[in-house]
C-alpha cells in the first residue's frame, strides 16, 4: 500500500486519536516518524489517502449531452397544458404536460356555478370531464366543445338568471346551471332574468325552455 508523510496533526486526524497519543507512541518507539525543526512536531508515515478518479473530458461531454437532452424536453413542453370542464359541477381540471401526452401535474378548481351546485347536491361530485381548451405559454391554441358551455354559464350569471332562480328554488337553479354546462343553450340565447314569484313559477319557466331547447 502506498504511504505518504503527513504532519502530526493530519496523522492524528486520520487515525482518530489525539496528537499527544501519537507523540507518546513516537517517543516510546511504537511509531516511526521523522523529526522536523520544531522538536515537538514530526512527520508521520501513514497510508496514502485514496485519490479521486480524474474527470475525463468524455465524462463532462456525457453530462452536458444528458443535460441538453433534458432541457430540450422541457423547452418543447414548456407551458403546455390541457383543461377539462366537469359538466356535473362546473369545476375545471388543468393538466400540465412535459411533452404532449405526458402529464406531470394537475390542479382542480371550482367554477362559477360550483358552489351553487354543491349547496343543492352535497356529498361530492362524480366528475364527468369534457375537453375545454389547450394552452401553450398562456395562449389558448385549441378550443373544445365545453368552451361555449362555459360562456353560456358566465352569461347567465352576469345577467342575473341564476341568482333569480336561486332566490326561489336553489335546487332548480343548480339544475339550470347543469343544463347549461351540458350544452342546453348558447351564450347568444341568454337574456336578462325574469322575476320569479315562486318556485313553481320558475319550474314552469324552466320546463318550457327544456321543451324548446333554448334559454330566453
Amino acid at each position: 500500500m502506498d504511504e505518504e508523510l503527513v504532519s502530526l496533526r493530519e496523522a492524528a486526524r486520520r487515525k482518530g486519536v489525539t496528537e499527544d497519543e501519537l507523540r507518546r507512541a513516537i517517543l516510546t518507539g511504537e511509531l516511526a516518524a521523522e523529526p522536523v525543526a520544531d522538536d515537538r512536531q514530526y512527520l508521520v508515515r501513514v497510508p496514502a489517502a485514496p485519490k479521486r478518479p480524474a474527470r475525463t473530458r468524455r465524462c463532462w461531454f456525457l453530462r452536458a449531452a444528458a443535460l441538453g437532452f433534458l432541457l430540450s424536453f422541457l423547452v418543447a413542453g414548456c407551458g403546455v397544458s390541457t383543461t377539462y370542464l366537469c359538466e356535473n359541477c362546473g369545476s375545471s381540471r388543468r393538466t400540465v404536460e412535459l411533452v404532449r401526452g405526458m402529464p406531470i401535474a394537475w390542479t382542480t378548481r371550482a367554477g362559477e356555478v360550483t358552489p351553487l351546485i354543491a349547496d343543492a347536491y352535497p356529498g361530492g361530485c362524480a366528475h364527468a370531464w369534457v375537453f375545454l381548451c389547450g394552452t401553450r405559454s398562456g395562449w389558448c391554441w385549441q378550443k373544445g366543445e365545453a368552451f361555449g358551455r362555459v360562456a353560456a354559464v358566465y352569461e347567465a350569471a352576469s345577467r342575473g338568471v341564476l341568482d333569480a332562480a336561486r332566490d326561489v328554488d336553489p335546487r332548480g337553479a343548480a339544475d339550470l346551471a347543469r343544463w347549461l354546462l351540458r350544452g342546453g343553450a348558447t351564450a347568444e340565447e341568454i337574456a336578462d332574468a325574469p322575476r320569479f314569484e315562486s318556485a313553481e313559477a320558475f319550474r314552469t319557466w324552466f320546463l318550457a325552455r327544456l321543451a324548446r331547447g333554448t334559454q330566453p
